[in-house]
């Protein structure tokens, strides 16, 4: 059995930023010296307390975290697949390949007002969202027709790809979804 600890990323106003950062850092140290296996940091948009972004803090957290495997969840409706793609793709070179990607589809209407979508929307992009990051992951040369949930995109070249073995986060992503049938067909 492995186990592993999602840490929280939203900590009230009375807090002062920098001792949230370095409780973090404190608490990434103990677990990795106890022999925790993995963590997570969860993804919000206009929170009412202090909110850590998940990329930039679990990117820092990675050169104290050991041997753990980071867990960054994302809401892929308010996400550009391409940065977010070459972002995740860095991360797991950073951290030596132990980067897994959790996705989720988002529910707060007043955050996809504020990213420029729906809720009614969020399973067309979210979908959208992963099938590019998954083929930028997988392949040079990618070719994507965007659907009307976005602008869509064509790529020409590659991203980075893991350190040693040439992994990347996809073939080690964890789609949760809430509707059945929305896990691209692994004949690609």
């Amino acid at each position: 059995m492995k186990i592993g600890m999602s840490l929280t990323s939203s900590y009230p106003l009375t807090q002062d930023s920098r001792t949230i950062m370095e409780n973090l850092v404190e608490e990434v140290k103990l677990m990795a010296q106890l022999g925790f296996d993995s963590f997570s940091l969860g993804d919000h948009h206009l929170t009412h307390n202090h909110y850590v972004q998940v990329l930039p803090a679990i990117s820092s957290l990675s050169a104290i975290s050991g041997d753990m495997q980071l867990l960054p969840l994302f809401l892929l409706p308010f996400y550009n697949p391409i940065l977010l793609a070459e972002q995740l793709a860095t991360l797991d070179v950073i951290s030596g390949g132990r980067t897994t990607v959790i996705n989720a589809l988002g529910y707060d209407a007043a955050a996809f007002t504020a990213f420029q979508t729906t809720q009614r929307a969020r399973v067309s992009r979210f979908t959208e969202t992963f099938e590019i990051m998954r083929m930028l992951w997988e392949r040079d040369g990618v070719s994507y027709k965007g659907r009307p949930t976005t602008s869509g995109c064509i790529c020409v070249g590659g991203i980075m790809r893991g350190p040693i073995t040439g992994t990347s986060p996809w073939r080690k992503s964890s789609a949760r979804c809430s509707k059945p049938g929305l896990r691209p067909s692994s004949s690609r």
